[in-house]
């Protein structure tokens, strides 16, 4: 019987059009790791792996970002049929992004064509379009737990870390953010509409801005890392704007108050948001919460609003406890 054929890197990137790189990185990932190494340690690719590799330029061609492509392969419950309508999705709304891009940068060059200057709002809404998914705040949720399903709305459960959702304005995207107790009951107060006896902190804040004489033009999401959201505040003092950094609770408490537009750096927006408020439970759920020490804790019978009957403020011993 004659032995099956195996292909080095190099022959194989020759016999597909692909590069040797490529082939190295889609290995590094786990992607296609060839199934034989020489004594030299180089890599053999046998009959099963190219064809897995006609696989993955198939679907590589749909521009399906990697991780989805080696989902596809590696679980036969995943429908292709699925991925590549989510994938579409995706397109479209780049393709809105795109066309809302091409309307201002067609306005700037007609400006610079008559020799005339373009606003400096011009650039920065271009800009904007560019790098940023403009969003609004939608709800404070909560895991209620069996034992505290009977917590009123608008209160803070002891063992229940709030949520903020932020969804894109021109889409379906929901981005949800970990909170702590404090700037989740005040975000929810002011999202439904609460009047307080006193001023909050984040209200004295809104107030000192003003009385500054100062203007809050923009909060931005701007990035993740170390398993942290970060914010920035744009704030305009004397025609001069300067960018503050911030957690993105005190941010979205402050531009709820204001009425300044919200922005998710795209990227951001991309990699973390699921793709309708539908999804979100399951989202929650399933990565437990940024406090959360027992991995094994039962799963919460429901994910509650705290913007619906928001009418008092929560009692201060489950305001400033920590889950």
């Amino acid at each position: 019987m004659a032995a099956a054929q195996e292909w080095k890197v190099g022959e194989l990137a020759i016999a597909t059009g692909l590069t040797v790189r490529a082939l190295h990185h889609y290995d590094e990932v786990g992607l296609l790791v060839p199934s034989e190494r020489t004594h030299a340690g180089h890599r053999l690719y046998s009959q099963d792996d190219v064809r897995r590799l006609c696989r993955i330029v198939a679907l590589r061609r749909l521009s399906l970002p990697l991780e989805e492509v080696a989902n596809l392969l590696d679980d036969e419950s995943l429908s292709l049929a699925d991925t590549v309508r989510g994938h579409l999705k995706r397109v479209e709304r780049d393709l809105g992004r795109q066309a809302r891009l091409r309307q201002r940068l067609v306005s700037i060059l007609a400006a610079l064509d008559q020799s005339l200057e373009p606003s400096i709002n011009e650039f920065i809404d271009a800009l904007e379009v560019m790098a940023m998914t403009e969003a609004s705040v939608e709800d404070v949720l909560v895991p209620v737990f069996h034992e505290a399903v009977t917590a009123e709305p608008g209160c803070v459960p002891p063992d229940g870390q709030p949520v903020m959702l932020l969804k894109e304005r021109k889409g379906e995207r929901i981005l949800p953010i970990w909170i702590g107790h404090p700037e989740g009951a005040a975000l929810a107060l002011q999202l439904a509409g609460t009047a307080l006896p006193r001023p909050m902190p984040q209200d004295l804040m809104a107030r000192l801005v003003e009385a500054a004489g100062a203007r809050i033009e923009r909060v931005c999401v701007s990035r993740f890392g170390e398993n942290t959201f970060f914010a920035a505040v744009t704030v305009n003092a004397q025609g001069e704007s300067q960018e503050v950094d911030a957690r993105p609770s005190d941010a979205l408490n402050l531009a709820v108050r204001v009425g300044a537009p919200i922005f998710v750096d795209s990227q951001v927006m991309d990699e973390w948001a699921v793709p309708s408020r539908e999804a979100v439970a399951s989202r929650l759920t399933e990565c437990g919460g940024p406090h959360r020490a027992d991995a094994k804790r039962e799963a919460p019978s429901e994910w509650r609003s705290l913007t619906v009957g928001a009418t008092a403020p929560p009692p201060p011993e489950i305001v400033w406890r920590r889950a």
